[in-house]
This record gives structure tokens, C-alpha cells and sequence, in this order.
């Protein structure tokens, strides 16, 4: 049985294309392509001028930094939906190549 993975099904990106749409070929095969479909939203939820919506939440360690002694101990965190939008808009700048 020979076992495959997705980038043996995944053609070359072709080099000749025009920019913009050479970009769009690159960001559809991205592992973050996900949050590309979600940028103008992204957009609008970061540049909102007043205090946005937010929640607490329970995490455990273990989601955050594997190997630490306390993993299994919740911990509460306040999640803010301009700085989730601002952090997932990092991510996808960090795709393009651009370092914040």
C-alpha cells in the first residue's frame, strides 16, 4: 500500500503567472488559507473604535505551552475580538512574509 500525502496531489505553482494572481495561488495552498477568506472581516472587527465584544474562558496550559508540570490546571483567560482580529491578521501577514 503506498500512502500519499496532499503535496503529491498539489501541482507547481506557475511562476509565469501575473502578480496578483500568483499571490492568490500561493494563498489558496497556504496552511493558514482559512483566515485569507476571513481578512475583510478580520478587517472590520480589528478597526472597531469602541470596546469590542469579549468573553472569559477556561484553557488549559497544556493548549498554550505543551510540557509545562501544571498542564492540566484551567486557567481563566479574557478573549477580546478586536485583539483575536488583530492577532489572526498577524498570522496572515507573517504567511506573506511581512514580520511584525
Amino acid at each position: 500500500m503506498t500512502v500519499y500525502s496532499l503535496v503529491d496531489h498539489i501541482a507547481a505553482i506557475d511562476a509565469t503567472l501575473p502578480p496578483s494572481k500568483l499571490i492568490a495561488e500561493s494563498v489558496k495552498r497556504s496552511s493558514r488559507a482559512h483566515l485569507f477568506h476571513l481578512y475583510p472581516v478580520l478587517c472590520d472587527i480589528a478597526a472597531i473604535p469602541r470596546k469590542s465584544v469579549s468573553v472569559w474562558t477556561a484553557i488549559t496550559l497544556s493548549s498554550v505551552s505543551p510540557g509545562d508540570g501544571d498542564a492540566d490546571v484551567p486557567v481563566s483567560k479574557q478573549l477580546d475580538a478586536r485583539q483575536l482580529a488583530r492577532t489572526a491578521l498577524e498570522e496572515i501577514g507573517k504567511e506573506m512574509g511581512m514580520e511584525m
